[in-house]
């Protein structure tokens, strides 16, 4: 039965989700909490076979029937977009410093997310890897990297470092996608930007969202979008937090 409620979790868990698919719990939901170990003999879930796109992927480059290409200013980028049928103008750009390559993350620099149901994909200017999260049909989301190296024959790499903070109450206690909004915090202050925020979903009020993310159009109601994470109040205020484009 733990197999069946881990499955059923994964699915409970992505239903309540962004259109990236980010699955996030509220506090009612998390009398649901998975509390058994991920690699229950019942689950396996660092061991099991799996079967996601990017899984698929890999095996048809380990077989020579499918080759990415190397960009000498993007990596492999466009070409596992193209290889995932991921579609580029799903592109978000976030720069709140929450990811394992948060150090060359910044306003100048954001990480550009491409995503579609099963695939989210993390790119940023100048970082040694991709970052990918895909959906297997049996064990939920599988976290993988790609090395941004010319290779003769590049392959994804499970990472499950990732579960550090994919695999919270805000997934249910099973491995998922989430969606953080940052708050601004003090120039001068020592936390991380990572530690000053809070899940998101649909359900959230937009005044609570979209905290370390780029936002252009415009918004009849305030919402945390756009302005520096660590600054002086009196620069937060003065952020416009209306854009029209990100040209500039």
């Amino acid at each position: 039965m733990t197999g069946a409620v881990f499955r059923s979790l994964v699915a409970a868990a992505l239903l309540v989700t962004l259109p990236l698919a980010l699955a996030v719990a509220v506090s009612a939901q998390r009398g649901r909490l998975f509390t058994q170990s991920r690699d229950h003999p019942a689950i396996q879930y660092s061991t099991h076979k799996t079967t996601d796109r990017v899984a698929l992927l890999n095996a048809s480059l380990d077989a020579g029937s499918t080759s990415l290409a190397f960009n000498p200013e993007s990596g492999y980028l466009r070409s596992v977009l193209q290889a995932l049928r991921v579609p580029i103008e799903s592109q978000s750009l976030v720069y709140s410093q929450t990811s394992s390559q948060g150090a060359f993350i910044s306003r100048r620099n954001p990480r550009a997310l491409f995503f579609n149901d099963a695939i989210a994909v993390g790119w940023v200017r100048g970082a040694p890897q991709l970052e990918l999260a895909a959906l297997d049909p049996e064990m939920g989301v599988i976290f993988y990297t790609l090395e941004q190296r010319s290779a003769d024959r590049p392959r994804f790499k499970r990472d499950d470092s990732c579960l550090e903070c994919h695999q919270t109450p805000d997934t249910l206690g099973v491995p998922g996608y989430f969606v953080m909004s940052v708050f601004s915090v003090p120039a001068a202050s020592d936390k991380y930007s990572y530690a000053t925020g809070e899940a998101t979903d649909h359900r959230s009020p937009l005044t609570d969202r979209w905290g370390g993310w780029y936002v252009t159009g415009h918004s009849p109601e305030p919402h945390l979008g756009n302005p520096p994470i660590a600054a002086t109040p009196a620069a937060v205020k003065r952020a416009s937090r209306e854009l029209d484009s990100l040209a500039e």
